[in-house]
């Protein structure tokens, strides 16, 4: 991850409910995105369906893949790490 150009961060109603590795990976995307400048696009939340974003998320740029434009989107912000 600390060699990473980008961090997907994928969420779903089960993984929201997970405790443990699922949280503390999320935890330390976070981290990682808090270790680069102020507004740089790291990490990207992407819902793989229909699910609340979770509180600590809902501040970063992220992607709902269950819109008929969510890939579409997805790959837009991947291509900026080229």
């Amino acid at each position: 991850m600390e060699d990473a150009d980008a961090c997907l961060v994928c969420i779903s109603r089960l993984s929201l409910k997970k405790k443990g590795y699922v949280q503390a990976e999320i935890r330390k995307a976070e981290d990682q995105q808090n270790l680069r400048p102020r507004g740089a696009i790291y990490m990207i939340p992407v819902l793989l369906e229909k699910c609340s974003v979770p509180a600590n998320l809902k501040d970063y740029q992220w992607v709902d893949l269950s819109q008929p434009d969510g890939m579409d989107k997805l790959i837009k912000s991947l291509e900026t790490f080229k």
